[in-house]
């Protein structure tokens, strides 16, 4: 998660209060920062799937379907077995 905050801390008092499960990272400066200009953010919540290359995998991506999109790209990991 990238969170665009104004202030780092309004960012980490976010963070603190929502207890992410996940990496959460921080553009501070607002929509004018090279993040949010580069994926074309001009508001939140906006959601995208990046690979380690940066390029979007999908866009406007809910977390009600984050589950299924990962398993038809990248197979069930609940499937593999430990021969």
């Amino acid at each position: 998660m990238i969170s665009i905050d104004d202030t780092f801390e309004e960012w980490k008092e976010a963070s603190d209060e929502h207890k992410l499960a996940w990496i959460n990272v921080a553009d501070i400066g607002g929509f004018k920062q090279e993040t949010p200009v580069a994926y074309g953010v001009q508001g939140i919540p906006k959601a995208f799937l990046v690979d380690n290359k940066g390029c979007i995998l999908q866009r406007e991506l809910s977390t009600d379907n984050l589950k299924e999109v990962l398993v038809s790209r990248f197979g069930d990991a609940s499937e593999s077995s430990s021969d």
